[in-house]
């Protein structure tokens, strides 16, 4: 079920498998076998780590299909992908917390620690997009 895949999907990921594991989602759904957000989050995760935010982006949007929603944990995965980067990418960034708030997903204190961060210390408003 959900719990194996989810399993072999991490176990692939981990071994940076990011279009293996991004597969067996795809297997999942063709088997009739529902994912769940958490995994969704291994892949988010995994692409986010090997540097593949706009995949990581594309696995977030797709999860509508499933009748799933990103996680506060999924968008801060992207804040910090985007914050990480030697020139953080604020325009990304505000982009991302609107669409939280327009979701209605709860920003957490790693939220708001990714914040600051990419903003040296203030918050990321518009005017600091």
């Amino acid at each position: 079920g959900t719990y194996a895949y989810t399993s072999l999907v991490q176990a692939f990921a981990n071994e940076g498998q990011l279009g293996r594991s991004m597969e067996l989602v795809e297997e999942m759904r063709a088997s009739g076998v529902a994912a769940n957000a958490v995994t969704y989050s291994v892949v988010v995760d995994a692409a986010v780590r090997a540097g593949l935010v706009r995949q990581a982006r594309q696995v977030m949007l797709s999860m509508s299909e499933a009748n799933l929603s990103p996680t506060t944990m999924m968008y801060n995965m992207l804040l910090r992908a985007h914050a990480d980067k030697p020139e953080p990418d604020l325009n990304a960034a505000f982009e991302l917390l609107q669409e939280m708030r327009r979701a209605r997903v709860q920003p957490s204190t790693v939220t708001f620690s990714v914040q600051r961060r990419s903003t040296g210390s203030g918050s990321l408003t518009e005017s600091s997009a």
